[in-house]
């Protein structure tokens, strides 16, 4: 429906005139029949026109000011930066050490001969563990971290009773857990050599 500019009856469709009191429709209605008894429709007005904007209009404050909250998060930033630096330059704060992905075995390897060295052989790609050398009993803390080191190969349940129950004419026993193979063998002057190689 367009709007109309003069005070007077337009019409609205459907066979049907409208009251329009120079700015708004008023919500009178009558039929076109009605509308001619009554009087002869003005011109139509011209088209609604947005306002004119108003003289010496500003910049919105809030532009203004999220600029200024902008310009003090860059310097803050530029700030932390410069101090950072400047703390790593003089030694205070050390470089972030950069992450290796380890695999299961290698971690458990690394983590069982920091704990118990005494207890490693060095050998190739495999981990070997020895326990119950003659003259060198076997400690509580010591059967502790060779269970930790199970759990993390994630071997069998029973594989810390077979390697306790294991004599020396059983010979060479083995288990297959998630990470690792483990082998093993006992004997009176040696001790329970165990052998892990990974998966």
């Amino acid at each position: 429906m367009e709007q109309q500019a003069g005070r007077g009856w337009y019409d609205v469709g459907d066979g049907m005139a409208g009251m329009w009191d120079g700015t708004r429709w008023t919500g009178e209605r009558i039929s076109h029949q009605q509308l001619a008894a009554l009087t002869k429709p003005a011109a139509p007005p011209p088209p609604m026109q947005p306002p004119p904007p108003e003289a010496g209009h500003q910049r919105n404050p809030l532009t203004a000011r999220q600029r200024n909250i902008s310009i003090a998060v860059v310097a803050g930033l530029v700030g932390l930066f410069v101090l950072y630096a400047g703390l790593r330059g003089a030694g205070v704060i050390e470089p972030p050490a950069t992450t290796r992905r380890v695999d299961p075995f290698t971690e458990a390897a690394e983590i069982y001969q920091t704990a118990q060295p005494r207890q490693v052989e060095s050998c190739c790609a495999a981990l070997v563990v020895v326990l119950g050398r003659p003259g060198e009993p076997i400690l509580d803390g010591q059967v502790t971290a060779f269970g930790r080191l199970l759990g993390r190969l994630g071997m069998p349940a029973g594989t810390a009773a077979r390697m306790d129950g294991t004599r020396a004419l059983d010979g060479t026993q083995s288990a297959e857990g998630e990470h690792a193979i483990a082998t093993w063998t006992y004997h009176p002057d040696d001790g329970l050599r165990v052998v892990f190689q990974p998966k």
